[in-house]
């Protein structure tokens, strides 16, 4: 997706592991990008229905909804559809890969995710803000 002139890159999170994201936040500011975290998916789909991010990280396992039932769900959104949804997960195994591209994801990034591994995969889809 086009970066919206000179403001950076807003990329929305949602995990229930709130040390996750605060860390995920941690360095996705120090790359240049805007950060919105939320760690109850039921939450995130309300304030997706209204803030149009540049990317959507996307834990695969959290109690209430599995992110995959999210991520079917805003693609249901036409303004979402162009939206990148990288999945975070444990298990890179074929099923969670498969799940993750029926349920509209582009991408997915294991666990425990480090800074370099974040920031190379966050720019295959959007690029920080110059």
């Amino acid at each position: 997706m086009a970066n919206r002139g000179s403001t950076a890159p807003l990329v929305f999170c949602v995990d229930d592991d709130g040390m996750l994201l605060s860390t995920l936040k941690f360095f996705l500011e120090s790359f240049g990008y805007r950060c919105e975290c939320v760690t109850d998916p039921n939450i995130a789909f309300q304030k997706l229905q209204v803030v149009k991010p540049d990317l959507i990280l996307l834990d695969v396992s959290m109690p209430g909804m599995m992110g995959y039932d999210l991520c079917t769900r805003l693609r249901q959104n036409p303004s979402l559809k162009p939206v990148p949804i990288l999945f975070l997960t444990t298990a890179a195994d074929r099923d969670t890969v498969q799940r993750a591209v029926q349920a509209g994801g582009n991408d997915y990034l294991l666990k425990p995710i480090t800074a370099e591994a974040l920031q190379k995969r966050i720019e295959r889809w959007v690029k920080p803000a110059v």
